[in-house]
């Protein structure tokens, strides 16, 4: 029988093929069992562009920590994706809600050769590492 670990992997797996097909960026929201069946679990995964899902903007009023960067553009998509899994029938069903077809998001990534910068410079301050960063000429792209 599967167990509760492997019907995650079951689910993450079918969201990696539905994000593969689609390009939208799927996060998971919850997981639930079933009141009528105690071996079916429902995972509920929500589009990372819903306005409902923005997190509310705080104000600081350091301008030092303050940065440029645009919040990400959020749609009323009501974009949701259900997976059913039964573990005792060992069935798996998929609704997909995308009610807006909507721009996709944009790739942010940060370059390899900063990643490894950081990584050999991880006991420095954020904001030394940021300085280095600068001054080496590897641009961050971040705040």
């Amino acid at each position: 029988m599967l167990n509760d670990n492997s019907s995650k992997n079951i689910a993450e797996g079918i969201i990696e093929q539905i994000s593969d097909a689609d390009n939208f960026n799927w996060r998971f929201h919850d997981e639930r069992y079933s009141a009528k069946n105690k071996q079916e679990i429902n995972f509920r995964y929500k589009c990372s562009q819903r306005s409902d899902c923005a997190k509310k903007l705080w104000k600081c009023f350091n301008p030092e920590k303050q940065c440029d960067t645009l919040p990400m553009k959020r749609f009323d998509c009501h974009g949701e994706i259900n997976i059913v899994i039964d573990l005792e029938m060992k069935i798996t069903s998929v609704n997909v809600i995308h009610k807006i077809l909507h721009e996709l998001p944009k790739e942010i990534g940060v370059p390899n050769c900063v990643k490894d910068f950081i990584s050999e410079n991880i006991d420095l301050l954020p904001k030394e590492i940021y300085a280095r960063l600068v001054e080496n000429g590897l641009d961050p792209e971040i705040c």
